[in-house]
C-alpha cells in the first residue's frame, strides 16, 4: 500500500487551495456586512447632524429674540423668522429620514415634535406680547408695576 509521492502532494496542493477559497468567501461575506453596517453608521451619523443644526437654529430663534428684547431693534428678530421656517423643513427631512426606523420615528413623534412645538410657541408667544406691550405703553407699565 504504497501511495505515490506525486498523490500526496497533490492532494496537499488541493487542501490549500481549498483552504484559500474558504479564507477568500469569508472575506468576501464579512467585507459586504461592513460596508452594510457602514452605511447604516453614516446614515446615523448624518440624521445626528441634521438634529443638532436643528437645536442650533433653534438657539438662533432664541437669540434673535433676546437680542430683540435687549436693543429693541427689529433687525435682531431676523434670525428667529429665518429659524422658523428652517426648524419646520429640518424637521420634516429628519422625519422622513428615519422613516426606516420605528422606534427612532416613535421617540421623534413622543419628544421632538411637542418640545419643537412648545419652544417656537413659546418664543413666538414672547416676541408677540413684547410688541403689544411696546404699542400700547399704558399697557407696558402695567404689566411692569
Amino acid at each position: 500500500m504504497k501511495v505515490d509521492l506525486s498523490k500526496k502532494i497533490r492532494g496537499g496542493y488541493l487542501a490549500a487551495f481549498m483552504l484559500l477559497l474558504f479564507s477568500y468567501s469569508l472575506t468576501i461575506v464579512s467585507t459586504k456586512q461592513l460596508v452594510g453596517q457602514n452605511s447604516w453608521v453614516n446614515h446615523s451619523r448624518e440624521v445626528i447632524n441634521k438634529l443638532e443644526l436643528l437645536l442650533s437654529y433653534l438657539k438662533d430663534s432664541e437669540i434673535g429674540l433676546r437680542g430683540f428684547l435687549l436693543m429693541k431693534d427689529e433687525k435682531y428678530l431676523l434670525p428667529y423668522y429665518t429659524s422658523e421656517k428652517k426648524v419646520d423643513s429640518l424637521f420634516t427631512l429628519v422625519h422622513s429620514e428615519t422613516s426606516d426606523n420605528g422606534i427612532q420615528q416613535g421617540r421623534l413623534a413622543i419628544v421632538s415634535l411637542p418640545l419643537l412645538i412648545t419652544e417656537m410657541a413659546l418664543t413666538k408667544k414672547g416676541c408677540q406680547k413684547y410688541l403689544s406691550l411696546t404699542s400700547h405703553p399704558s399697557l407696558m407699565a402695567a404689566d411692569l408695576g
